[in-house]
């Protein structure tokens, strides 16, 4: 009896994720630059970031939002309608960041360095899949390779996962090391902006220049900050 209702369940899990269907978009933001955009859609918590150009693709159906937030960007949320899907593109438009929020105080840490902090690089360097690729694609054997790459693409494609790699890496290690309460209870972000909000702290350099030196307290109290001025720029 177990079984069949977890196949039942299964089933029907299955069944809406393959009613979800590929919707093209593309950000306007006027003079700002519109790529690395992260799109999270809240109900799958599937997510993409837009190209340099502001277009992206993701996997959607009526009823579902997504979720845009970058640094420079107001973070917004847009609800997918069954007409969405008979436009070519879906136009999304975004709001920089205004003038009046020079007055939040944002510390540089500056002093926060890998020496300050007592960090030894490695005399051997690991490389990740995607850096390999890159690697492999950028200054191959033959002088030839690069320069196709290049020209071709590929090496602006394999920055971009590269990209993308490093922040499924950041992201899955702020979800192993904090709970969704920590967010919700102390840092008071509201449970549907919690995933916007990982999002948009790893688009801190210097929050994740810390991160990558696995001081959890340090990163902890980073995140305190970082969530102040989420609140202010989406007007929590």
């Amino acid at each position: 009896m177990f079984l069949f209702f977890f196949v039942m369940i299964a089933a029907a899990s299955w069944s809406q994720e393959n009613q979800r269907k590929l919707l093209k978009g593309k950000i306007i933001a006027g003079v700002s630059n519109a790529s690395d955009i992260n799109i999270v859609n809240i109900q799958t918590e599937k997510y993409t970031v837009s190209d340099e150009e502001g277009y992206f693709s993701i996997a959607v159906q009526a009823g579902d939002t997504l979720m845009f937030s970058a640094v420079q960007f107001n973070a917004l949320k847009v609800g997918i309608k069954e007409e969405d899907f008979q436009k070519e593109i879906l136009f999304v438009k975004m709001e920089p960041v205004v003038n009046q929020l020079s007055e939040v105080v944002v510390k540089q840490y500056k002093n926060i360095n890998a020496v300050s902090l007592g960090i030894i690089p490695n005399k051997i360097k690991s490389y990740t899949p995607a850096e390999r690729r890159l690697k492999a694609g950028t200054k191959g054997a033959m002088a030839l390779d690069p320069l196709l790459n290049a020209i071709s693409g590929r090496t602006a494609q394999l920055k971009r996962d590269l990209a993308t790699e490093k922040r499924e890496f950041w992201l899955e290690k702020i979800r192993e090391w904090y709970e969704d309460a920590l967010f919700t209870d102390e840092l008071k972000i509201p449970a549907d902006f919690v995933k916007a909000f990982q999002y948009y702290i790893i688009e801190d350099k210097h929050f994740t220049d810390v991160l990558d030196t696995n001081k959890k307290e340090l990163t902890r109290f980073m995140m305190g900050e970082l969530a102040t001025k989420y609140k202010l720029l989406s007007s929590l």
